[in-house]
């Protein structure tokens, strides 16, 4: 698929209305056009709306992240939900889910030239809870431990007494979970396979991370005592609604968030490990991501931490996937614009952009900050270096990219 121009009005930060229109026609504003994660969807929402790059918009489509990256791979917006334009090209994906080596090297054979695939910011995988009747209504008022998220989420453990003894004895444990492609779900499923084993759950198969939760327990299906939901919000709503209910969501569906701290709106968190899932923790627990030793490689460019040694446990991050090639230079300036935002906020009117993160219960990249250049020899500032900025072999819009131009 070629890249129409399009002429749009962008309508909040998460949907547009889009008119394609022929590729020689003159148009006032570039749209810029992605979508994925549900856990992130949030945070783009405020800094779609607070960046400003020249004659550029951003549109985003909260679909969850395995939609995006098919959306992506192959180019289709049709794949996005709601109310997503069809028939355009798709920019970027936002995923909390890595690709594989398959999907890289897919894009790589359909295209002519790689994609690229990059850390925006970390994230804590939080235990939301509602245990409003046995009066826990506060942050870290439940706590849980490594053993016990493996006995819940693999339903060995049903009853809240187990883990709780002051909760009464046959109070059921009611976990929500993510039904529909979730990298929210890929996150929590690649911590529960490093720490997960026969004696502390009931998992019968290999465990292997996942983007679709379901996959734990093929062939036999879920517990009874597991409702699906989809999207983040759909898991916040099942758990608000749900008396003795648990679940699994980003800081920004909850009081975690700094933005929604003590609103009885959104639900309270559970300590584990004895970590609370701050800012604080979750960087504690990437610590300093090393730069990859073969800048070409882009499984390099994404850390993972399963099982972090310090910090909060259940940690990762969301990605951008962008082309290496763009047809229209527009285009591919706003991508690199509001890429080098992240990881460099110094001196920027468009510094909120960065602190949108840390409001929302996010940690910068590894060298990013929100009022200075990124720290040298960091993954920021090799981010930068890399990708956008210059005409390496690796820079979005590179000299190597076809002449007819690219996505």
């Amino acid at each position: 698929m070629t890249r129409y121009t399009r002429q749009a009005l962008l309508l909040g930060t998460a949907a547009a209305a889009m008119l394609a229109i022929g590729a020689h026609v003159a148009r006032a504003q570039t749209v810029v056009t992605g979508g994925g994660s549900s856990l992130a969807g949030p945070t783009y929402s405020v800094q779609f709306n607070d960046f400003t790059h020249s004659g550029v918009t951003y549109s985003y489509y909260q679909s969850g992240s395995g939609a995006a990256q098919s959306a992506f791979i192959l180019n289709q917006s049709s794949l996005f939900t709601g109310s997503a334009p069809t028939g355009v090209a798709v920019d970027f994906a936002a995923s909390d889910a890595t690709l594989s080596t398959a999907q890289i090297n897919s894009f790589q054979s359909s295209y002519g030239y790689p994609l690229i695939q990059l850390p925006t910011f970390a994230t804590p995988i939080t235990i939301p809870f509602n245990l409003t009747a046995q009066g826990k209504t506060t942050i870290g008022s439940e706590k849980l431990s490594n053993a016990q998220l493996c006995g819940i989420f693999s339903g060995k453990i049903t009853d809240w007494n187990a883990v709780d003894p002051n909760i009464p004895a046959g109070t059921t444990i009611q976990v929500q979970y993510r039904a529909d492609g979730s990298g929210t779900s890929f996150l929590l499923t690649q911590h529960l396979t490093a720490v997960c084993n026969s004696s502390n759950s009931s998992f019968t198969g290999t465990l292997a991370a996942t983007t679709t939760f379901t996959n734990l327990f093929s062939p036999g299906g879920v517990p009874s005592n597991f409702t699906g939901q989809t999207g983040s919000g759909g898991v916040e709503a099942g758990i608000n609604s749900t008396p003795n209910s648990l679940g699994y969501l980003s800081p920004d569906y909850t009081q975690e968030a700094p933005v929604h701290r003590g609103n009885s709106a959104y639900p309270v968190v559970a300590l584990v490990n004895g970590f609370e899932p701050s800012v604080a923790n979750t960087k504690l627990a990437i610590g300093n991501s090393s730069v990859p030793t073969n800048p070409a490689n882009q499984a390099q460019w994404v850390p993972a931490v399963p099982n972090p040694g310090s910090g909060y446990p259940i940690v990762g991050f969301t990605t951008w996937e962008v082309s290496s090639c763009y047809s229209d230079p527009n285009v591919a300036a706003g991508v690199v614009a509001f890429l080098t935002q992240l990881y460099n906020g110094g001196g920027s009117s468009n510094s909120s952009v960065v602190s949108a993160e840390a409001q929302n219960g996010f940690a910068t990249v590894s060298g990013a900050s929100t009022n200075a250049a990124p720290t040298a020899g960091s993954l920021a500032a090799a981010i930068i270096s890399t990708f956008l900025s210059g005409t390496g072999s690796l820079a979005i819009n590179n000299s190597s990219c076809p002449t007819t131009g690219g996505r």
